[in-house]
C-alpha cells in the first residue's frame, strides 16, 4: 500500500496557493510582494491564507491467512459456492479474506442464529462480510416449496438496493441453485411488463417480475401451478417489506425457509424509525414462524 507525507503535502499546497495569489494580486514593489507572501503563508491560526489541515488516517483491514477455497476444504464453506464465486471473479478462491470477514464466517458457521454487527469504512469489505455468510446459509438450506424466501437483504433506500442487486447478480450468474429477486416499486408485475420495459432475461438465477417471485410464472412468463418456489434471496427496502407482509398475494414470500436477515446501512436507523424497523423484523419472524 502506497503512502505519502501529509504534512509535507500540506506545506507544498500552501506554498502553491500563496504564489498563485501573489501572481493574481501582483505588486510592483519587491518588499511588498515579500510581505504579502509572508502574511499569506502564516498558519491559519495566525491569519494566514490557509487553515490547518484535518488529517484522518484510513487504516487497511487486517489481512487473514486463508481464502474461500481453504475454508471449503475445511468444511466451513460450500465447495460449489466457493467455485462459483471464484469463476465469476466475485471472490477469488485463493485470495486471503480480511480477518473480520473470516470472523463473520466463523461465528455464523458455529452458531447460525448468532447476530453479527459489522462496522467499517466504505470500501473495507463489509458487503463480503455479510453476503458470504448469507449466501452460505441460502446455499446449504434445504428450502421447501411454498415456505418462502431463505435470505432477506433489507435496505433503507432504493438506490442502495439497486447497487447491491447488481453485485449479487454478478456473483450468482451462470448457476441455477440460488435465485435472486429485486422487489421494490420498480419491479414489474409480470414478465410481459418486464419485456416491454426492456428488462432482459438474465437467466434462472435472476427473477425479473413479482409474479415470478410469487411462483405464478416462470422466467419466460408461462403460468405455473403447484407449490410456489419463492426466490432464495430477496432484496428490498423496509417500506416494501411492510406492504408485502399485509398483502395476501405476497404470502408466498414468507415461511419456515427463512435463515438469514441482512440489515445493511443500520447506522441510518435511529429514533422512532429504529423502533419501527425492530417491530417490522419481529413481525417478519413471527409470520415466518422462526
Amino acid at each position: 500500500m502506497s503512502s505519502f507525507d501529509a504534512v509535507r503535502l500540506t506545506e507544498r499546497l500552501r506554498r502553491r496557493l500563496v504564489l498563485a495569489h501573489r501572481d493574481r494580486h501582483w505588486a510592483r514593489r519587491a518588499d511588498l510582494r515579500r510581505a504579502m507572501e509572508h502574511l499569506w503563508g502564516l498558519p491559519g491560526s495566525e491569519g494566514g491564507l490557509i487553515g490547518e489541515p484535518w488529517i484522518e488516517p484510513a487504516f487497511p483491514a487486517e489481512p487473514g491467512e486463508i481464502g474461500l477455497r481453504e475454508l471449503a476444504r475445511r468444511g466451513a464453506f460450500p465447495e460449489e459456492l466457493a467455485e462459483q464465486l471464484d469463476r465469476t471473479g466475485a471472490v477469488p478462491g485463493d485470495r486471503p479474506l480480511h480477518r473480520f470477514q473470516l470472523e463473520a464466517l466463523e461465528v455464523t458457521h458455529r452458531d447460525p442464529r448468532r447476530a453479527v454487527v459489522l462496522t467499517a469504512p466504505t470500501g473495507a469489505g463489509k458487503s463480503e462480510a455479510f453476503l458470504l455468510p448469507a449466501l452460505r446459509a441460502a446455499w446449504e438450506a434445504e428450502a421447501e416449496p411454498g415456505q418462502g424466501i431463505t435470505c432477506l437483504v433489507l435496505y433503507p433506500l432504493n438506490a442502495l438496493v439497486n447497487d447491491q442487486v447488481s453485485r449479487l447478480e454478478r456473483w450468482l450468474a451462470g448457476q441455477e441453485r440460488l435465485r435472486l429477486l429485486h422487489f421494490t416499486s420498480e419491479t414489474p408485475e409480470d414478465v410481459a411488463e418486464a419485456a416491454r420495459r426492456g428488462i432482459a432475461d438474465r437467466g434462472l438465477h435472476m427473477m425479473r417480475s413479482r409474479k415470478q417471485g410469487r411462483g405464478r410464472e416462470d422466467h419466460r412468463g408461462r403460468k405455473v401451478t403447484g407449490p410456489a418456489r419463492a426466490p432464495d434471496i430477496l432484496v428490498t427496502n423496509y417500506c416494501m417489506l411492510e406492504y408485502m407482509l399485509v398483502r395476501p398475494q405476497d404470502a408466498a414470500f414468507f415461511g419456515r425457509n427463512l435463515r438469514a436477515i441482512v440489515l445493511d446501512e443500520a447506522h441510518l436507523y435511529g429514533g422512532a424509525l429504529a423502533g419501527e424497523i425492530a417491530y417490522l423484523l419481529r413481525r417478519l419472524c413471527e409470520r415466518c414462524g422462526v
